[in-house]
């Protein structure tokens, strides 16, 4: 090879490696995302909630049995799945940028040949390598790397929100099987009540103080809590079990959990939208969907640029094995490739035109999620300031039924009422116990939500990178 030649090769090289350094589609990307960015609201709503105010699930649930039970997420098999196709994301980033590097080759061949009639062996030996390298600044590859990069970039964000959902199914599971258990409570109370009840129906009508139709209604009240208490039981054993199946185990029909669902009220800090809506997964994921795009926009608009390569080997025949590391015997080669596509009867302009519609479409499905994104959060922040409002007044009722009660149950014990205005009064303080349990329930949900809305977590990372 003379050195003009190697002059000229040095030069095409130089010319390529500049416009190789430019990231396929950074620009028109940064500038649609800063479009979208400027239409998100400078501020949310007037907040209307006066509990504590934190940026970390950690703080705003922290029974401690509940912790054992979040730092048994990974053993859950949604999260196990989400890491095994995060790691597949990683392995084809590493396999398209490979593509970008130079590939060598080595082989080696040994033959035989001689004639049927008179066997005389002659026999041949080969040695050969070869290199090749894309050096086309425009080509699929380039575009398959930033390909890569968005798949790896949107696998990190799904991983990280199946995360987010299987702790906060968690936490769900966790205070609805207290719940279940309260309830349960409520029923083993009300059919304790009912049994006096019956048993002072029963003094009372061999008094002759009650008819019998009165003493009837006692037993079918009895038995009336006895089947509602089995139905509890029954609900109790559901809600373990689904809590058990979250952190990987077999059903078990009983954990061991806490009792307190009388969690006051933390939400996360809001901040400023556009920085609390980049936290969300789905609308990380939606950016990672748009750089994709865009970069296989940018490959389909220079399909036409002449794709550059070199290739080289070297390599050598012998009729002898040892002639084979004689220098002598081998010839080497080094050339170059220009290719492009003069005509295809329009099919790279129909490749342009579809990148440039996946393009558009990935943009309003980035712009749909920041709106999707602000009314959750509206929502979520709404939704807890109505339960909390609900859940005082809940309280108050519930503590004025329960001395209504007492004292109808007095008034019956001595004869001042009879057995249906107390059962009446009974299955209506019963319904506000069961409300207040479960407004303290939505309570706990309505802060998970708020959590998930704001992209927030539970204050732990899972490991996966």
């Amino acid at each position: 090879m003379n050195r003009q030649y190697l002059r000229l090769l040095s030069g095409v090289l130089l010319m390529i490696a500049l416009p190789a350094c430019q990231t396929p589609g950074t620009s028109g990307l940064e500038e649609k995302l800063a479009d979208q960015g400027e239409s998100v609201p400078s501020a949310w709503a007037p907040l209307q909630v006066d509990g504590l105010q934190t940026s970390s699930w950690q703080n705003a649930f922290s029974d401690p049995k509940l912790r054992t039970y979040l730092g048994r997420s990974s053993e859950n098999f949604d999260v196990q799945i989400a890491e095994a196709r995060l790691q597949q994301a990683d392995a084809a980033r590493r396999l398209a940028r490979s593509r970008l590097g130079p590939s060598l080759g080595l082989g080696a061949r040994g033959d035989a040949a001689s004639a049927l009639e008179d066997p005389d062996f002659s026999e041949t030996f080969s040695l050969n390598a070869s290199t090749s390298l894309d050096l086309s600044p425009f080509g699929p590859n380039r575009a398959g790397l930033a390909i890569a990069d968005a798949g790896f970039r949107s696998e990190s964000e799904r991983a990280r929100d199946v995360k987010r959902a299987v702790d906060a199914s968690i936490v769900r599971a966790y205070y609805g099987a207290i719940e279940a258990d309260q309830l349960l409570a409520l029923a083993e109370a009300n059919l304790d009540f009912q049994e006096q009840t019956l048993a002072i129906g029963r003094a009372r009508f061999e008094a002759g103080q009650d008819a019998r139709d009165t003493l009837a209604l006692a037993e079918a009240s009895t038995g009336s809590a006895e089947a509602e208490l089995e139905i509890q039981r029954a609900s109790r054993r559901d809600a373990h079990r689904a809590l058990s199946l979250l952190v990987g185990d077999f059903p078990k029909a009983s954990l061991d959990i806490g009792q307190a669902l009388d969690v006051p009220l933390r939400l996360p800090e809001r901040g400023v939208p556009a920085l609390v809506l980049a936290a969300r997964p789905d609308v990380q994921r939606a950016e990672a969907a748009m750089a994709s795009a865009e970069a296989s926009l940018w490959q389909a608009r220079r399909a036409r640029i002449p794709r550059l390569a070199l290739s080289g080997s070297i390599g050598g025949n012998s009729p002898e094995l040892e002639d084979l590391f004689d220098p002598a015997a081998y010839l080497a080669s080094l050339g170059t490739s220009l290719a492009t596509t003069l005509f295809d009867s329009g099919g790279l302009k129909a490749s342009t035109d579809r990148a440039r519609s996946q393009a558009d479409e990935a943009l309003r499905l980035y712009a749909q999620a920041l709106r999707q994104g602000v009314g959750e959060i509206e929502s979520a922040y709404d939704r807890a300031a109505a339960i909390d409002a609900a859940l005082q007044s809940q309280t108050a009722a519930t503590r004025a039924g329960r001395e209504a009660l007492r004292l109808a149950r007095i008034r019956y014990q001595e004869g001042d009422t009879d057995l249906i205005d107390l059962l009446t009064i009974q299955r209506q303080v019963n319904g506000f116990e069961a409300s207040l349990i479960r407004t303290r329930s939505d309570r706990i949900d309505a802060m998970v939500a708020a959590f998930l809305a704001t992209g927030g977590d539970m204050g732990r990372h899972s490991g996966m990178k």
